[in-house]
């Protein structure tokens, strides 16, 4: 009521409540019987016991309880206390459906190594510099919890999920400095550069920026096997419409929203949500309506005027709202729908 936060004590007692209230859901669930969940099993035990005594681990008796709370406990450490109840509240999805997304956004990602390196910086680089990095990956593994949460039949394969969505990942992460245009390349390298004159090394620096943008390769992933076409033809049609729709500014714009109360910060992550599925739909709009053979270039100049008028009513209204200073949510929704009207043809 203060203002003031919590202390460390009580924080503490936060984060026990929260393992505790977690561990009873999860346990009761089927995510400690996934292959990839449990995979946590065989490192709990000393390499002695799992070089002689697998088949005893594997048929332990207290397998699930380990299993969930070694996973609870490193999602927690790793994303914070209210992490998977926020979600949950959002989505309506269960604990272990939560715990589930975040192992394959753990796996898919990479984020285990990035955050070994992170760690590795103490003492080099200032405790502030390594939460803003940390803090990078919780934004990445919210929104991408979030997203597999909202189509939870990729749930029930988990390794089969993994697979898909790092292919297209690491795919992309190679591409991101050719896909990247004017706006977008100099955003990116900003941030990148603020964090190496930090000190924090280069290619980690750059690793970690470019997390939210490779968000997208979710996206972009579903898109491809929809449309039959390969994930670097799909990225290209995603970022050039990224580009020429000004997307990168309203998206920052969403970002930048005051928040003052817990509903003004669902109703902020529902519109950040609304704009990626937008985008995603407006990407397979340019497949299905344009004709295959042709680069990214040609293809959203077919699509700007088989939409030529939708199109002028969105970029006047966006001119206006960059006149306006600072957005409002209620002028987000504005743009979001001149936006979605895109996408009606």
């Amino acid at each position: 009521a203060a203002g003031q936060g919590l202390t460390l004590p009580e924080l503490s007692v936060l984060l026990a409540y929260s393992k505790l209230d977690l561990y009873d859901a999860v346990v009761a669930s089927d995510a400690p019987e996934n292959p990839l969940v449990g995979a946590v099993l065989e490192s709990y035990f000393p390499t002695l016991v799992r070089e002689r005594f697998p088949a005893v681990i594997a048929r332990h008796p207290l397998r699930r309880e380990i299993i969930a709370t070694c996973v609870i406990n490193e999602m927690i450490n790793r994303v914070g206390s209210t992490f998977a109840f926020r979600l949950a509240e959002e989505t309506g999805a269960t604990a272990g459906q939560v715990l589930k997304a975040y192992v394959v956004t753990r796996d898919a990602y990479g984020l285990a190594e990035l955050w070994q390196d992170i760690e590795a910086l103490d003492t080099s680089v200032p405790a502030a510099i390594q939460n803003a990095l940390f803090a990078e990956i919780i934004r990445l593994a919210a929104r991408s919890v979030r997203w597999f949460l909202r189509r939870p039949n990729y749930l029930n394969d988990l390794a089969s999920t993994v697979a898909l969505f790092s292919d297209a990942i690491t795919g992309l992460s190679a591409t991101l400095d050719r896909l990247f245009q004017g706006a977008e390349r100099g955003a990116f390298d900003d941030a990148a550069t603020d964090y190496v004159q930090a000190g924090a090394p280069e290619p980690l620096a750059r690793r970690v920026v470019s997390l939210l943008p490779l968000y997208s390769a979710l996206d972009i992933a579903e898109i491809a096997r929809h449309v039959d076409r390969r994930v670097d033809e799909v990225a290209s049609i995603y970022f050039e419409l990224v580009s020429q729709l000004d997307l990168l500014w309203l998206s920052q714009q969403i970002r930048q929203l005051p928040i003052e109360s817990h509903w003004q910060m669902l109703a902020r992550d529902a519109l950040r949500d609304d704009l990626s599925g937008i985008v995603a739909e407006l990407t397979a709009g340019v497949f299905a309506e344009c004709p295959p053979g042709y680069g990214a270039g040609t293809l959203i100049s077919a699509w700007e005027t088989a939409h030529h008028t939708q199109f002028e009513r969105y970029v006047q209204v966006v001119a206006e709202l960059r006149q306006s200073g600072g957005l409002d949510m209620p002028m987000v929704s504005v743009a979001l729908r001149e936006l979605r009207g895109l996408t009606r043809g």
